[in-house]
């Protein structure tokens, strides 16, 4: 959506609110747990919550605006990986921790 974050630590990504004007950013986003949480109207919440706060719908219209957007649309905390079908180790300075057991889509097709 064209937001970049202003500070990083560690897995907090801080920006300036994209939901209300601000000059120091406190609006986090917990890449790690992906969640947000904006520090000047205290709220918070998943990525659904910020769907709906942020284009004022419910989660029905939210899937509705969704559903009809092109399908390069990412609705996302992360940035989008590499078209080369490869997860990337590394993504803006963070290194990503192989050693857990997780699962890791790179690819819808079937």
């Amino acid at each position: 959506m064209g937001h970049l974050p202003q500070i990083i630590r560690n897995q907090d990504y801080w920006y300036l609110s994209p939901l209300r004007e601000e000059k120091t950013p406190s609006f986090k986003v917990n890449r790690q747990i992906n969640v947000w949480y904006d520090h000047g109207i205290a709220k918070g919440g998943n990525l659904v919550d910020f769907g709906t706060l942020y284009f004022k719908c419910s989660i029905a219209d939210l899937l509705c605006r969704l559903s009809n957007q092109p399908s390069d649309l990412i609705l996302s905390f992360h940035p989008p990986s590499p078209t080369n079908n490869q997860h990337p180790a590394f993504i803006a300075d963070e290194k990503k921790d192989t050693t857990r057991s997780k699962i890791v889509i790179v690819d819808g097709a079937i």
